[in-house]
């Protein structure tokens, strides 16, 4: 398998664990928040890391620092630290309705950051590398998944 193939079935996991997790503020369920916080932790260390690592350095040479993997960068980062933000309070005691805006903002940024690689980022990185710098991409980004 690809890793842009794994990627893609990655974010498809994402955005039904968002579901999941927007039926969890719904309801208040703090157990199933802090599953999804466990599930983002790991996403957030293997996936943006191989991405980070394997794909978006090779997309920098060829398009320079800016555009669209700025965004995606800026993205992992924005998350990264509302993660923080969620987990640290919710570990301090405090309920789910007490941090409803981090999770909101969550929510928002991760679907519409799938969305925009899905739509956009992947398709590009197709477009822009031949089939063997691709799986030279894949191959590094492979021997990260744990």
């Amino acid at each position: 398998m690809d890793l842009l193939q794994l990627f893609y079935e990655d974010h498809d996991d994402a955005l039904q664990r968002l579901s999941e997790l927007r039926e969890d503020i719904k309801n208040g369920n703090r157990d199933g928040v802090l599953d999804f916080l466990k599930f983002l932790s790991h996403a957030l260390d293997e996936h943006f890391r191989q991405e980070e690592e394997a794909l978006f350095p090779p997309m920098i040479e060829v398009m320079g620092e800016g555009g669209p993997v700025k965004v995606m960068i800026q993205e992992h980062e924005d998350l990264r630290k509302n993660h923080k933000e969620v987990s640290a309070a919710l570990a301090e005691g405090k309920a789910v309705s007490e941090v409803l805006d981090v999770l909101h903002s969550i929510d928002q940024v991760l679907s519409a950051h799938i969305q925009k690689e899905n739509q956009i980022l992947f398709p590009m990185a197709k477009q822009m590398f031949s089939s063997e710098q691709l799986q030279a991409i894949s191959k590094k980004g492979m021997d990260m998944r744990e």
